[in-house]
């Protein structure tokens, strides 16, 4: 797995876990956070979300363009068409995300569906793209 979904008390917490790839997404990744997030909404025990990346690189590059030949051109977008964080929109909870280092492409569309972002003195955002 590559996110890891922990609750304690009221708090849910969404980390993506791929340090050695700057927290890539890859497209089972995309579908598991929409998931988590859908949870968040629906169970009236959780309070509140935060979403964050391990390691102090990266909260996310991102999409994993490396990933079966999409840095080549020839994988294409499809493959996260389907499971993109508007489902993120929905979510009747505040979300805070918790930004370490950088925050790109993906995964800053990520931390622009939360309502709070919080962000060490390192951190760098843009779209590269």
């Amino acid at each position: 797995m590559s996110i890891d979904f922990t609750r304690e008390d009221r708090i849910a917490t969404i980390t993506l876990n791929r340090p050695n790839k700057m927290n890539a997404m890859t497209p089972e990744m995309y579908a598991d956070i929409s998931k988590r997030l859908k949870e968040i909404d629906e169970d009236p025990d959780i309070w509140v979300g935060i979403i964050t990346g391990t390691g102090d690189r990266a909260f996310s590059a991102g999409a994993d363009l490396a990933m079966e030949g999409r840095a080549s051109g020839t994988g294409g977008w499809s493959a996260y068409r389907p499971v993109r964080f508007d489902s993120g929109l929905e979510v009747q909870k505040p979300l805070i995300a918790a930004i370490n280092g950088y925050c790109l492409a993906g995964g800053l569309e990520l931390a622009l569906i939360c309502d709070i972002r919080i962000a060490c003195q390192e951190a760098q955002f843009g779209c590269p793209e």
